[in-house]
């Protein structure tokens, strides 16, 4: 029965129609609109947001702290004053926030921020290094791990003609400028992230007053500055998106941004470094630019906040599941339907449902389409609801304590990114209700990577 339920799955998910990989999430104590913030994810899967712009008048920059680790939380930590344009990385190494520049000047008159800061224990704190970039904004920073230095590139040093060629890189005491060997030239709005199959950093796009946005890929290994040629797919020029790195899979995913004529893409990529190619995600996403982004590497998935088009919304990027829905009380108790892990494309993704009657036999119910809630009494299923139309059954034994799980290898085809699976059990219970019958919450699987 397992194998032929594989086999099922496999039909199930590539007939589904094309759903959204991107996916606006809704949370509690949302930030409110917000352009241009920074932001960095911990290790340990906690993000922190700051600053940006909110579009008030005279002073639209602001200074509040918002951690995310599922909804969002402003912080009462005093810190940095209100700015944009900043940017941040997590130095894994000292297990601290990293952030530098940024913008606060009214009107685009004035210069960038000449400010270091760190965020760490739950208090924001000023260093003092020795040498800095000057102020800075709309540059370009990664974090370094094989290193452990975080790599600035570019950047404005004005509201005006101000994009720089410089590279610098900081230790956790003081700012170093590097003079490598090749050089990307003068940009703005470029995007970083640290490949570490590479042990390289990445940085693609960004633009120059003069000669507006590229689609350039460099990279930079403490020494060298080396662009990597243009070959098979590739975007197109643009500034103000955002790369981020997957560690587990080991791409860069880069998003969004402003092309050269304004328009704002909604295209999403990944870089391999393994294979040096781009691959195009057929993904659907709002065009958006100049939003914060960053990679929750326990969660193996991107977050995404603000920007133009976007500026007050959450976005997630990944693999994701949740339970939704009520179970029907059995003789067992109340079956609760969970997922063992998120459903990644080419690998084994698992059901299991606790509570069930031990000593009967029951099913999984997997679908492609959510229904309203459905009560059920209507077929001897007293007090249950259904939530979904039931396209695929299979069979599952619970054991002594009332446990069953189910397991299928899900295809390898990029094409199902975005896929929405929905399951609930049920379980013979005889004597519970006319039909012998009760059922679970309900689930929903989001597939990705």
């Amino acid at each position: 029965m397992l194998t032929s339920s594989r086999a099922a799955v496999t039909f199930l998910v590539i007939t589904a129609p094309l759903a959204a990989q991107w996916q606006q999430i809704t949370t509690s104590g949302q930030p409110g609109v917000l352009r241009s913030p920074a932001m960095a994810t911990a290790t340990n899967g906690t993000s922190l947001m700051f600053g940006g712009d909110n579009g008030t008048f005279p002073s639209p920059f602001s200074s509040e702290t918002w951690s995310f680790a599922g909804n969002w939380q402003l912080l009462p930590a005093a810190g940095p004053s209100g700015r944009e344009e900043a940017r941040m990385v997590y130095d894994s190494q000292r297990a601290a926030y990293v952030m530098y520049g940024g913008w606060s000047s009214p009107f685009s008159i004035g210069s960038g921020i000449d400010e270091t800061w760190e965020y760490s224990g739950g208090n924001w704190s000023q260093t003092a290094p020795t040498n800095t970039p000057g102020g800075l904004w709309k540059h370009a920073m990664c974090f370094d791990s094989a290193r452990n230095v975080t790599v600035l590139f570019g950047g404005a040093t004005s509201g005006l003609l101000g994009s720089i060629n410089q590279t610098w890189e900081y230790n956790g005491t003081t700012w170093t400028q590097i003079t490598p060997t090749g050089t990307p030239g003068p940009r703005e709005n470029a995007t970083m992230c640290f490949d570490a199959v590479l042990g390289q950093s990445l940085m693609f796009g960004g633009s120059d007053p003069f000669s507006g946005a590229n689609n350039e890929l460099w990279a930079y290994n403490g020494s060298t500055w080396l662009q990597i040629p243009v070959s098979g797919a590739w975007p197109s020029a643009r500034a103000g998106m955002e790369m981020v790195y997957d560690p587990a899979r080991a791409v860069c995913i880069m998003s969004g941004g402003i092309d050269n004529i304004g328009n704002g893409l909604n295209d999403t990529w990944q870089f391999s470094g393994l294979t040096i190619t781009w691959t195009q995600v057929p993904t659907i996403g709002a065009p958006g630019h100049n939003f914060g982004m960053t990679f929750n590497a326990v969660q193996r998935r991107a977050l995404r906040y603000g920007g133009f088009g976007n500026s007050g919304e959450t976005w997630s990027y990944g693999a994701s599941n949740a339970q939704f829905g009520v179970g029907c009380p059995g003789s067992n108790g109340t079956p609760v339907l969970d997922a063992t892990g998120s459903p990644r494309l080419g690998m084994s993704y698992g059901l299991q449902c606790a509570n069930m009657n031990p000593i009967g036999i029951g099913a999984f119910v997997l679908s492609l389409t959510e229904t309203p809630p459905t009560p059920l009494g209507g077929i001897g299923m007293t007090g249950c609801t259904g939530y979904m139309t039931p396209d695929l059954l299979v069979s599952v034994t619970p054991n002594g304590a009332g446990l069953a799980t189910w397991s299928a290898l899900l295809p390898n085809n990029i094409n199902l990114l975005g896929v929405e699976m929905f399951a609930q059990a049920l379980s013979i219970d005889p004597g519970i209700n006319p039909a012998w019958l009760i059922s679970s919450n309900a689930h929903v699987g989001l597939l990705g990577f």
